[in-house]
């Protein structure tokens, strides 16, 4: 997945950013698009966690912890604190 999330990166030409939208017929197919790229990297990011959590829970943890006591915004509590969760560093 990261072999080929890198090829399509370095191929990109993000300079321009019709790319993005150039060839999409409908505004709901674009809609699509970017729901799909929000959903590719989110998978991804969740790999990359959790193969970090193999080597480094504890460290990850505490960092964690440390970061959501000290978030003025409580994006933290909907956006890290569930994914935390699943990845087995804080318990519900």
């Amino acid at each position: 997945m990261f072999d080929f999330a890198w090829r399509t990166r370095t191929r990109s030409n993000y300079g321009d950013p019709a790319m993005f939208y150039v060839g999409t017929l409908t505004p709901d197919r674009s809609r699509q698009y970017a729901e799909a790229i929000r959903l590719f990297t989110a998978a991804t990011m969740f790999l990359f966690e959790a193969m970090i959590v193999q080597r480094a829970h504890g460290l990850l943890r505490d960092t964690a912890v440390h970061f959501i006591s000290r978030d003025r915004s409580r994006l933290a509590e909907q956006i890290m604190v569930p994914r935390l969760q699943t990845l087995g560093l804080l318990t519900p």
